[in-house]
């Protein structure tokens, strides 16, 4: 039994291992996804505003683009740079409210000491090197595609299997129990019985010899 109960603990530790460490990579496999995805866009974008320069566009016509056709949110937001000097972040407002932080060097310190990561594309015009780059909260982006919840909600159905087995553990154990004390008991009784029938057996015979003792004297006589 306690070998049985060993066994059922340890393949629920297992499992339980085996789950949180596919949850884990499937995370993993996601941001990866993301990454990948966002990065492409990154440099699709870095194309269209190299295309727009090209064509004339200055520094102040970038910004209204990226202004008016990239989305921005707490969480995930764009910054333009050329050479060490911020051009765009997350929006107007943002970009006018820089103060100290209008350099390359200040602003993305600025960040990274937010736990946020980054992902970026550059391209050259006229001697100059433009980076576009997106920072974005991780947690955040887990949230957005419920992975957090969906981790739950399968950690949540292991949990109940887990009592479940454990429960049936627990039954079992209680059913050898009382199936052990019904052996013990039943084995008990029949010593006793079978005591008794020895101490029977031995007064029988006892008995049996004192007649035979009787019977040969009688003979005698």
């Amino acid at each position: 039994m306690i070998s049985i109960s060993i066994s059922v603990v340890v393949f629920i530790a297992v499992m339980l291992a085996a789950i949180l460490i596919e949850l884990s990579n499937n995370q993993e496999q996601y941001m990866v996804m993301y990454r990948e995805g966002q990065q492409q866009v990154l440099s699709q974008l870095a194309d269209t505003l190299r295309y727009m320069a090209e064509g004339g566009t200055d520094d102040t016509g970038l910004v209204t683009y990226l202004s008016e056709n990239v989305a921005a949110s707490g969480s995930r937001f764009f910054v333009l740079v050329k050479g060490s000097d911020v051009l765009f972040a997350k929006n107007d407002i943002t970009t006018r409210c820089l103060g100290s932080l209008n350099t390359k060097e200040a602003l993305y310190d600025s960040l990274q000491t937010q736990s946020v990561s980054v992902l970026s594309a550059t391209f050259e015009q006229e001697g100059q090197t433009y980076e576009i780059a997106e920072f974005y909260d991780v947690d955040t982006v887990k949230a957005e595609a419920d992975l957090n919840k969906h981790q739950y909600y399968i950690l949540l159905a292991v949990a109940i299997m887990g009592l479940v087995l454990v429960s049936l553990l627990v039954t079992m154990l209680g059913s050898w129990n009382r199936t052990e004390k019904q052996l013990k008991g039943a084995e008990k009784e029949l010593d006793i019985r079978n005591e008794k029938m020895e101490q029977i057996s031995q007064e029988t015979g006892t008995l049996t010899g004192d007649k035979t003792d009787l019977l040969t004297k009688e003979e005698v006589t």
